[in-house]
């Protein structure tokens, strides 16, 4: 499981959605404050609309917690992301939630919530607001 969530932020720094949705199980859900995506093709599609924010970013698991028993897991972790490219800045956090359910023996991610800190929400809103006219 922490090993997975390392993965998804490889993926995401590489900008690979593809990759980063491969490790979801077909069915799974993604939320954010940005809405809900379903299956690996909207998981995808999401990451490709957050493209403009999350491009050139450091994103960064830590303080790993894990939770559940038998056929359920639940790992919290905080989320830091850092600019790479412009600065090395620290730009934004996040506490995220990543449940794992156990089916036919292998344990796969079926539901990633995403609560952005209020500083983090504020700048990505900006980052994707169309521009003025």
């Amino acid at each position: 499981m922490k090993r997975t969530i390392v993965r998804l932020n490889h993926a995401l720094d590489a900008a690979d959605y593809e990759l980063y949705a491969s490790f979801f199980a077909e069915d799974a859900e993604f939320v954010s404050g940005f809405g809900v995506a379903k299956g690996r093709a909207e998981i995808a599609a999401a990451l490709e609309q957050s493209r403009p924010f999350i491009t050139n970013k450091r994103h960064v698991a830590a303080n790993f917690l894990f939770s559940g028993d038998g056929d359920e897991a639940v790992v919290t972790t905080y989320l830091i992301v850092f600019e790479r490219a412009a600065s090395v800045d620290y730009v934004g956090s996040a506490i995220n939630v990543d449940t794992f359910s156990k089916r036919d023996h292998v344990w796969e991610l079926v539901h990633h919530g995403s609560e952005l800190d209020p500083s983090t929400l504020a700048a990505m809103q900006a980052a994707m607001a169309p521009p003025a006219e």
